[in-house]
């Protein structure tokens, strides 16, 4: 009965710690940064609680502190500090490959940590309009992506806007024909959700996203293939 207790302690513990955090992302966006970092700290708080119990030498007791790791990463980024952004994401990549997955849902767990470090790192170096080092950043965005699947429609999105991103970036160095390559099919997909008349203002940035990116593969077709969407 004591080992069953503890189990469920762990258990809520652990799903408190990922309530906080999306609560500090929330705050975050409305830039309620005081708030933000208290709700941060509740979700470490439950997080040491879930992590007690970890066995060393697992993948797990490796892999679950990096998450509050990269978690501290996004935050940064939404409360409008790259730098600290930035500083919080050093060596966090080279943890991440030390890591040893022994099977497929391992793996997909370490990408998609990958996945959402060099996001935030892509668009730290996109705000300060340093493009090359923002490709590199979303290039290692699409590697780890290899391993991640697309069934779902929130994974089919989340790799359109990954694709979009890098073919900005390819596009502002000149790298057209494989910008345009990745951009056609993303814009494809956006228009089809477009279509569907949702109430979701995140398709939007999508959409936005998609458009940019086909816009600044073709330049010479760029004014009319926006004056279309606009009418």
């Amino acid at each position: 009965a004591v080992e069953a207790d503890e189990t469920a302690t762990r258990r809520v513990a652990g799903n408190l710690s990922n309530t906080y955090y999306w609560a500090a992302l929330a705050a975050a966006e409305l830039g309620q940064a005081a708030t933000a970092d208290k709700y941060l700290a509740d979700s470490r708080r439950h997080f040491e609680i879930f992590a007690r119990e970890l066995k060393p030498a697992t993948f797990e007791h490796a892999f679950y502190p990096t998450l509050p790791s990269v978690s501290r990463v996004e935050l940064a980024m939404l409360q409008g500090d790259p730098a600290r952004a930035r500083a919080a994401a050093k060596g966090l990549r080279e943890r991440l490959l030390q890591l040893q997955p022994t099977n497929a849902y391992d793996r997909r767990r370490v990408a998609e940590q990958l996945r959402r470090l060099h996001v935030v790192l892509g668009w730290a170096e996109l705000q300060a309009r340093n493009f090359v080092a923002a490709q590199g950043q979303f290039a290692l965005v699409a590697e780890a992506r290899k391993s991640l699947p697309t069934r779902t429609l929130t994974n089919r999105r989340e790799a359109a806007d990954d694709a979009a991103l890098l073919a900005i970036t390819l596009a502002h160095s000149g790298r057209l024909d494989e910008a345009h390559a990745l951009a056609v099919p993303v814009l494809a997909f956006q228009r089809e959700l477009h279509a569907r008349k949702t109430e979701d203002q995140w398709h939007k940035i999508g959409l936005a996203l998609a458009l940019l990116a086909v816009a600044q593969s073709t330049p010479d077709k760029s004014g009319a293939l926006l004056a279309g969407e606009m009418s």
